[in-house]
């Protein structure tokens, strides 16, 4: 699926595009790599989650085998450090 310019792609590999969107342009693509991460973490916080999940379908992806456990899903801790965010914005 894509929009604009960018495909969608799997929540474990949203770094590789963010790191390469912030490589070529911070200035330009700061605010997309907040917002596109947001809309997806933002799901899992208003359902209670307390770890991350390995999709963003959560428990019943997979025929109910996904995963609410990953640790590549700190990259939010990441990239506010990173983009100088002090706390969590929605």
């Amino acid at each position: 699926l894509c929009t604009d310019a960018l495909c969608a792609s799997a929540m474990s590999m949203n770094v590789f595009k963010y790191d390469a969107l912030l490589q070529t342009d911070t200035a330009r693509y700061k605010d997309y790599v907040l917002s596109d991460m947001r809309k997806d973490f933002k799901v899992m916080l208003d359902q209670g989650a307390t770890s991350t999940w390995e999709t963003i379908d959560g428990a019943v992806a997979f025929g109910n085998a996904g995963s609410l456990c990953h640790g590549w899903t700190a990259l939010p801790v990441y990239y506010f450090h990173r983009l100088g965010i002090a706390k969590y914005q929605e």
